[in-house]
């Protein structure tokens, strides 16, 4: 088996959004050991978008569970406002709640990767490089905008809309 391939993520521009001050310090502290050095930490949802809107980066690390609002309803935010630069930017977020449900209104709000609480390094690294090197088509439409839900090209129909598409012909 052939060994992964090692990336240089030490000129990557990645904002971290998280309102706990020890959720901060441990994703920095893992961005630091995969060399990453421009990174901006920020704690507060409004504050982050000001700043999304300013320098906007190449990579957000969101948090779920966030005052004054969450990290879905600031999700929604970035991939529909055009002026802010950024709406597709690639999108982690991590949270301690990973119900399939969850997972799915995640998915659904425009999050390109979910990571469960407390996250590793590997699983943080892994989840970056997909993100980055292997990205999925961006969709806008009226009733979306992010990362196209579907992970694999002509995977079937998922459980969500067989409900709809099994219904027989007449």
């Amino acid at each position: 088996m052939a060994p992964k391939p090692v990336y240089d993520l030490s000129s990557l521009n990645v904002m971290i959004v998280d309102d706990s001050y020890h959720m901060l310090q441990i994703v920095r502290t893992l961005l630091a050991a995969m060399n990453i050095r421009n990174m901006r930490s920020v704690d507060n949802p409004e504050e982050a978008f000001a700043e999304l809107r300013a320098k906007p980066p190449e990579l957000l690390i969101v948090d779920w569970n966030m005052i004054p609002f969450d990290g879905l309803a600031f999700v929604r935010r970035i991939r529909r406002d055009q002026e802010c630069g950024c709406v597709d930017v690639p999108i982690l977020l991590l949270t301690a709640h990973t119900e399939l449900e969850r997972v799915l209104e995640a998915r659904d709000a425009g999050v390109n990767r979910v990571m469960a609480k407390p996250v590793s390094f590997r699983t943080l690294y892994d989840n970056m490089i997909a993100a980055i090197y292997d990205p999925r088509p961006f969709v806008s439409t009226a009733d979306y905008v992010g990362p196209d839900r579907r992970f694999r090209p002509a995977a079937g129909v998922s459980a969500e809309r067989r409900k709809t598409s099994d219904k027989k012909i007449s």
